[in-house]
């Protein structure tokens, strides 16, 4: 929040752009568990032939 308010933003924008970012760290995380996924089948399948 410091940031935005030295910059002058509305509490409206800042309430968006923290929404936003939270957002975009789940995302974030929803996509490394699924690569992680991923890369864990294909080891799985390398090991067992």
């Amino acid at each position: 929040h410091n940031g935005l308010n030295l910059h002058a933003m509305p509490t409206s924008v800042q309430n968006i752009v923290i929404g936003m970012i939270i957002i975009f760290a789940v995302f974030i995380d929803m996509w490394r568990r699924e690569l992680g996924d991923i890369f864990s089948r294909l080891v799985s399948r390398r090991t067992k032939s």
